[in-house]
């Protein structure tokens, strides 16, 4: 057992030295074009140092100076003037003070026993201010590598709104443009527990050999999620050995998340959503209860897309353009007409049969 700090923190830096990794050369051609301007950084201004300062998160450690990021934060009118000082003069000479340049490195204990190096990791704690002059260079930098062009859509790491997760699903969608519709198995819906993400779904499908593979994909909203599940189950129904149904959860800790089955071959299980009703999942599976929801839709803005109808008409009339389509007029009013048809038949049918009237108000309140 190790009780001296010193010896305790070389055998920390030892350990720590050994799992850094050395980027290998395989990152792609990057984009080049001579006529690109040259980056000048023109844009810093004392009102954006203070702009910064004041979104300093206060329960921050500090770094090596001492100085803790509330003062920075209390005092960011006083101090902003300084440091653009301090800012214009690194930039027009190309260096930095030297106090930016160290860093306090701290063991943080993950797990397991703590006699064991590799059960801790390494918390780099630098200078604020030059975290804040850091911050605003790098976001000069990208903005020049946006505007010109010198990023390839395949760059995901320190970019705006993109991070791994994005970069996962990008290589999703782009591997799942190469499965054949008729390779489909099922569709689910996941669990939220499986990724920490309730919009996720799952394409079950075959390999060369006819072996089940699973492909996921995240959807930007529950509607989105919905329509694409409706739509690929409605194109897949007549697929040759679809399954009726198939694991919500994923295989991981040699189980299935969802109904902790070990083997890995199981077709499906009882939490399975692939038979659901609209009532449970709001999934438009039923072609009578979707038409339903489109009838109704259509009988709420028809009144909406009645005056808009008029009013073209009225700009069609008042311009007497040449270009006016008879068709367009034709197939409004033939709409209109279309929709009359339909809610008296609908009317008709729910006065002859007040059960079904009933039945349908308790439905679409439940809905």
């Amino acid at each position: 057992m190790v009780v001296d700090d010193e010896e305790k923190a070389n055998i920390l830096n030892t350990f720590f030295s050994t799992v850094f990794t050395v980027e290998n050369e395989m990152l792609g051609e990057i984009p080049r074009n001579n006529e690109n301007p040259i980056l000048r950084v023109t844009n810093l201004t004392q009102e954006e140092v203070r702009n910064r300062l004041n979104k300093i998160k206060i329960d921050k450690s500090p770094g090596p100076d001492g100085i803790h990021p509330r003062v920075l934060r209390e005092l960011s009118n006083v101090i902003d003037k300084p440091l653009f000082l301090i800012f214009s003069d690194s930039i027009a000479t190309g260096s930095v003070p030297q106090d930016w340049r160290i860093a306090n490195v701290v063991p943080i204990f993950k797990k397991g026993s703590k006699s064991e190096p590799g059960n801790y990791r390494p918390v780099s704690l630098t200078s604020i201010v030059g975290k804040i002059f850091e911050g605003f260079l790098r976001d000069v930098i990208l903005d020049y590598l946006n505007e010109n062009n010198c990023v390839t859509p395949y760059q995901h790491g320190f970019m705006r709104n993109r991070s791994c997760q994005t970069n996962l699903i990008s290589f999703y969608e782009e591997k799942s443009s190469f499965i054949p519709l008729s390779r489909v198995r099922a569709l689910e819906k996941v669990e939220e527990k499986s990724f920490g993400n309730s919009n996720v779904m799952q394409i079950i499908y075959t390999d060369e050999n006819g072996g089940l593979e699973a492909l996921y994909l995240q959807c930007k909203c529950v509607n989105e999620l919905n329509q694409w599940l409706s739509a690929l189950r409605k194109i897949c129904v007549n697929n040759s050995d679809m399954l009726g149904s198939y694991h919500p959860g994923v295989y991981k800790g040699e189980k299935w998340s969802c109904c902790h089955q070990k083997d890995k071959g199981v077709a499906g299980c009882d939490k399975t959503r692939h038979e659901v009703t609209l009532q449970e999942w709001n999934d438009l599976l039923n072609p009578d209860l979707e038409a339903q929801l489109i009838f109704r839709h259509l009988i709420g803005v028809r009144e909406l897309m009645r005056e808009k109808h008029l009013e073209l008409t009225k700009h069609d009339n008042s311009s007497k353009s040449h270009l006016t389509d008879p068709a367009r007029k034709d197939s409004a009013t033939e709409l209109f007409h279309i929709l009359k048809d339909l809610e008296t038949a609908h009317d008709s049918f729910l006065a002859d049969s007040p059960h079904f009237a009933d039945q349908e108000k308790k439905y679409l309140l439940e809905m």
